[in-house]
C-alpha cells in the first residue's frame, strides 16, 4: 500500500483524503443505517424540528418574492434576519432548492456527507500551509479530523455546526 501512495503526487493527498473521508462518513451512516430507505432517518433532534422547515420556509419566500428580513408566518411576526443567518446561510442548503421536491432525508445525508469531505480537504490544506507536512501521513491526519466523534455526533443532530469545522 506504501508503494502505491508513493506513486501519487502529493497534490492529489487533499482529494484523497476528502474522497476517503466521504466514504468513511457513507460507511458509518450504513452501518448505523441511517442511508435514505433504512431503520432511521438521518433528519433527528434540531434537523427534522428547526433546521430544515427554516430552510424550506427561507427558500419558500425567497421564491415567492416575499420579504427574507421579517415574517408573519411565526408567532405573531418575527425578525427572520438572524433565524436566516444561522440556519441558511450555507452554500450546500442550495441542495434544497435544486432538489425541491425530492426527500428531504436524502439531501441531508448528502449535505453531511459532502461536508465532512469538505473538512477533511480543508485540514489536509491546513496541514500543507501552515504546519508545513507533505507526507502520506497528512492523509491519516486529515480523516482523524473529519471522522472525529465530534463530527460524526454533531454531523446527523446539528448540521450547521459543521460549518465551523471545515472553516476552522
Amino acid at each position: 500500500m506504501d508503494k502505491v501512495l508513493k506513486k501519487i503526487q502529493p497534490k492529489y493527498y487533499k482529494f484523497i483524503s476528502a474522497a476517503l473521508a466521504m466514504f468513511g462518513m457513507f460507511m458509518i451512516l450504513s452501518y448505523c443505517n441511517y442511508l435514505p430507505g433504512d431503520k432511521f432517518i438521518i433528519m433527528d433532534s434540531d434537523m427534522i424540528e428547526q433546521y430544515v422547515p427554516y430552510i424550506k420556509m427561507f427558500l419558500r419566500d425567497l421564491i415567492n418574492g416575499e420579504s427574507i428580513w421579517f415574517s408573519w408566518n411565526t408567532s405573531l411576526g418575527m425578525n427572520t434576519s438572524l433565524v436566516n443567518a444561522y440556519y441558511v446561510l450555507s452554500p450546500f442548503n442550495l441542495l434544497y432548492l435544486f432538489f425541491w421536491n425530492a426527500d428531504e432525508n436524502l439531501i441531508s445525508v448528502i449535505i453531511i456527507i459532502l461536508k465532512i469531505g469538505l473538512t477533511s480537504f480543508t485540514f489536509h490544506v491546513f496541514l500543507n500551509r501552515v504546519v508545513k507536512r507533505e507526507g502520506v501521513e497528512t492523509i491519516l491526519f486529515s480523516l482523524m479530523y473529519s471522522l472525529s466523534t465530534y463530527m460524526v455526533l454533531y454531523g446527523h443532530h446539528y448540521n450547521s455546526w459543521l460549518e465551523g469545522m471545515y472553516m476552522l
